[in-house]
């Protein structure tokens, strides 16, 4: 099957007389086939949704995009290798715990767009309102979750029955100084495979935030790499010392926890621990990191204080 964001680059040239550079259906497409990489979508079908659809939304095309994300995985079939494109500028509220529910295998939902046009998903209402993951292999990506209530719980829960997730390129942000996203991703023990990769976590200088990415227990096989995490997170940037990961994979992080720890691990988790820049405000600097007494370690620099460079820790192998 041909990737459908080609298909309508392709045509949507001829859909109206203007230029294709200032038709937006063909931007809309060639940001889709961007993102994809002009690959193949295999047997899944492609569905969307805008916020700013004014048709049936029966979420098949542009033009009746769905409204919701939760309503367009409903059109969904497990294992099937569905596509959601979500629309630049998109906007929606989740009220609730299962609000917006990731309960479909295979899933792939992308959002089109840059800067201020990234489609956002607002979390208020009640502070248990998330996007809560209880299907395996599903993905986010190209998402801003923002908080729209004071000590909103979690931005992204994925369950046990969420292996092989993929969270990627999204915005985790409060929405103010008094709208705190407590936790980015909660992840829940024995949750594997999963893949943490390029988002960034910001939090206000006044924030109560405790942490960006949390393992509430084990997570095997799972690789948390390329991500930016910066505020107040007062627990730390990252914890996962609650109990040992087999095989975890931590690489190119930079992590500016103002409050607390940069990264806490368990000290039996095995893995690979490279290239992360971390600043913490803590007692020492070996404080800043703790927990990597299984892995193996290259070239992580850590600081404890502002306009200082980093050194290397765990220290170098003298052998």
């Amino acid at each position: 099957m041909q990737n459908p964001a080609s298909t309508i680059l392709s045509r949507s040239a001829h859909i109206t007389s203007q230029s294709q550079y200032l038709n937006p259906v063909y931007l809309w497409a060639n940001e889709a086939e961007g993102l994809l990489g002009g690959g193949q979508l295999g047997t899944g079908k492609s569905f969307y949704v805008d916020s700013g659809a004014s048709g049936t939304a029966v979420g098949t095309s542009l033009t009746d995009a769905c409204l919701t994300i939760d309503a367009a995985i409903g059109l969904c079939t497990a294992s099937r290798g569905d596509f959601i494109y979500v629309a630049q500028g998109h906007a929606e509220t989740v009220s609730s715990a299962t609000g917006l529910v990731c309960d479909i295998a295979g899933v792939s939902i992308i959002g089109i767009g840059n800067g201020s046009l990234i489609p956002t998903i607002s979390l208020g209402t009640a502070t248990t309102a998330k996007i809560s993951v209880t299907a395996a292999n599903v993905r986010l990506s190209n998402l801003k979750i923002v908080s729209a209530l004071a000590d909103l719980a979690e931005g992204i829960d994925p369950t046990a029955t969420a292996d092989g997730l993929v969270v990627d390129n999204c915005i985790f942000t409060d929405g103010g100084a008094a709208l705190e996203l407590v936790i980015g991703i909660n992840v829940t023990a024995d949750c594997d495979n999963i893949r943490i990769i390029n988002n960034r976590f910001n939090s206000t200088a006044a924030s109560d935030t405790t942490n960006a990415i949390v393992l509430a227990g084990g997570s095997d096989n799972s690789v948390i790499a390329g991500n930016i995490i910066y505020g107040t997170y007062t627990a730390g940037g990252v914890l996962a010392s609650a109990a040992a990961s087999v095989n975890l994979t931590v690489l190119d992080n930079v992590i500016g926890a103002i409050d607390a720890i940069g990264w806490d691990s368990h000290a039996s988790t095995t893995g690979v621990f490279a290239r992360n820049l971390i600043g913490a405000n803590t007692t020492s600097i070996a404080a800043a990191l703790t927990g990597l007494d299984a892995m193996f370690c290259w070239e992580n620099y850590v600081t404890g204080a502002l306009n200082a460079s980093g050194i290397i820790i765990p220290a170098v192998d003298g052998d």
